[in-house]
């Protein structure tokens, strides 16, 4: 439990059989209490950049994701909640028609915490436009 912001991502993917560089997307502050709920603020978020070779696309988030965080040894699961209004939006470079803006979704991921230090965790599901990121996040307040 705690309050931890995300930090930058940096790594490379395949999407649709199309290398992919990513970066970007610190800010996100994720608050998780001690029963379970977790708030996802994106007001402060920079968006995700994701370089192709032909092209090159941007994801931003808007609203407070809200939801429920369960754990099992290693695994987290989230699972959003009424309240959540949390979007994101995907663009590219070309003007090319991309997805609409999608709701948040559930997920499953593995997950590590230093209590007060910082909080990573990489989703299972292959579903993610930015697939094998493990994001990380720092402390922002002391966590219990």
């Amino acid at each position: 439990m705690g309050t931890w912001t995300t930090t930058p991502l940096s790594g490379s993917s395949v999407q649709d059989g199309e290398p992919i560089t990513y970066s970007g997307g610190a800010g996100e502050t994720f608050t998780i209490t001690a029963d379970g709920v977790l708030t996802i603020k994106t007001s402060n978020a920079a968006p995700i950049i994701m370089s192709a070779p032909t092209r090159t696309f941007t994801l931003t988030s808007s609203g407070t994701g809200v939801g429920k965080v369960t754990t099992n040894g290693s695994l987290l699961t989230f699972t959003p909640g009424p309240r959540d209004t949390l979007i994101s939006s995907f663009t590219a470079s070309d003007g090319s028609s991309q997805n609409q803006p999608g709701n948040d979704l559930a997920f499953t991921a593995t997950y590590t915490c230093v209590a007060g230090e910082s909080f990573t965790y990489n989703v299972l599901e292959d579903n993610r436009m930015v697939y094998a990121a493990t994001v990380r996040l720092t402390a922002t307040k002391p966590s219990g």
